[in-house]
């Protein structure tokens, strides 16, 4: 058994960027249980900004060609 919380959360990312586990398997095993909706929720946020703010980034960049 691992009972190493780094060792717990480095297992668990392994596991889930592998596709071995879901993402709620691996937030459980590495001992959220107690919170696995509000972790669940708060990634969906993060990825849901990450997405957002790589889209804005082609609209704020400046155009070169019409400045002056």
């Amino acid at each position: 058994m691992i009972d190493d919380l780094n060792d717990k959360v480095t297992t668990a990312v392994s596991a889930v960027s592998g596709g071995i586990w879901s993402t709620r398997e691996g937030i459980m095993f590495a001992g959220n249980a107690d919170r696995i909706e509000e972790e669940l929720k708060d990634i969906k946020e993060e990825q849901n900004e990450k997405v957002q703010s790589r889209s804005n980034i082609g609209g704020k960049l400046p155009n070169s060609k019409n400045q002056a």
